[in-house]
């Protein structure tokens, strides 16, 4: 299929999928995805959202009810003076679910700072012309959005 939607020969060429085709033809079984949001409910978890992919689902509930749902231990930790909570021990799917579901994303609250930085003067080496950024940090500029996306000037 792939091969296909890149292939300008193909019928399909560039024929993307919805996340909601997505869902029908790669996610699991409507029923399944149901299944598991009853059982997150079950525990006294709030379900946000199943993702039209089918390949997620969004939920949230206290740390309680997350260590008895998943039989793991949550603790608070601190990152940058950012403090967050985290599983400290690996999650247990039940048994019940363990062939709809292969495994948990995320249990924690989000510690991380922001990758992007807009706006900071950018230095430029004058005898090479290359630009000069600490620790391994890379820049994209409006001409490298352009190739990697593969857009065409306006006329």
């Amino acid at each position: 299929m792939i091969a296909a939607l890149h292939d300008s020969s193909s019928p399909s060429y560039h024929k993307w999928l919805t996340p909601a085709q997505y869902g029908q033809q790669f996610g699991v079984a409507a029923e399944d995805a149901t299944k598991v949001q009853q059982w997150l409910q079950g525990q006294g978890l709030t379900v946000h959202e199943i993702s039209q992919s089918r390949h997620f689902i969004v939920f949230s509930g206290t740390v309680g009810q997350v260590e008895r749902a998943f039989s793991t231990e949550m603790h608070t930790y601190s990152y940058k003076n950012i403090k967050f909570i985290a599983n400290s021990t690996n999650v247990q799917i039940p048994a019940a679910l363990s062939q709809v579901v292969k495994g948990v994303v995320r249990l924690h609250s989000d510690p991380r700072l922001p990758n992007l930085k807009i706006g900071e003067k950018i230095g430029v080496n004058r005898k090479t012309g290359k630009i000069e950024l600490a620790y391994g940090l890379h820049v994209m500029g409006p001409a490298d959005f352009a190739t990697i996306y593969n857009l065409k000037a306006l006329k």
